[in-house]
């Protein structure tokens, strides 16, 4: 996950054209934190919804 994301950063700052293996790289890594991040949201929700009742 946070290879993925660091070797976006490292691509970013450098201005370098993504190849094939860090672009795999970057989706494994950015893909799984995504969900994540939605299934946190998702119970954020259910939680507020549940208290609100």
């Amino acid at each position: 996950m946070a290879i993925g994301i660091l070797s976006l950063g490292v691509l970013a700052i450098r201005d370098l054209k993504l190849t094939f293996g860090f672009f795999v790289l970057s989706f494994l890594g950015v893909v799984p934190f995504s969900f994540y991040i939605f299934s946190i949201l998702k119970e954020i929700k259910e939680l507020k919804q549940i208290k609100g009742k």
